[in-house]
């Protein structure tokens, strides 16, 4: 079951330290489930559970299955995958498209901020956005 844990967290590309914290459970608890020193309990099991409704209970106790329930809906807080070999070029490609682009001028002459120091000089705060683990989000703009 170790194996299947770390796979977990490795897919879900949470730390060892992390996951205890989100099931509630002592950190050294996970260490030593990881190093194979102990099994989980259990205690563990269900709180791993309770806390990612969807991992498939089947697959983490014995293996079989899939290791999500297979009626998962993706949801606007899932990880976005690591992007493939093609996608990273056109990611950079783009940035550096953005870096050639943030000098160019506005109507007005002015040239666009383009240092740290000089966006916090001159930009204000448009609009907050809290993101809950509950899959729930909240905006708050300023008056």
């Amino acid at each position: 079951m170790k194996n299947r844990i770390q796979k977990f967290l490795d897919v879900e590309q949470i730390s060892a330290s992390k996951f205890a914290d989100e099931i509630g459970v002592q950190r050294s608890s996970i260490s030593h489930i990881l190093s194979g020193r102990n099994n989980p309990s259990l205690e563990v099991i269900q709180k791993i559970l309770s806390r990612f409704d969807d991992l498939n209970p089947e697959w983490l106790v014995t293996g079989k299955g899939d290791m999500y329930k297979p009626n998962r809906q993706p949801t606007l807080f899932d990880r976005i995958s690591e992007p493939v070999k093609e996608d990273r070029q056109i990611l950079k490609n783009k940035d550096v498209q953005n870096e050639t682009t943030m000098n160019v001028s506005i109507d007005n002459k002015e040239t666009l901020p383009t240092t740290k120091s000089e966006i916090l000089d001159t930009s204000h705060i448009v609009k907050v956005i809290l993101l809950y683990d509950n899959g729930k989000a909240a905006f708050y703009e300023p008056v």
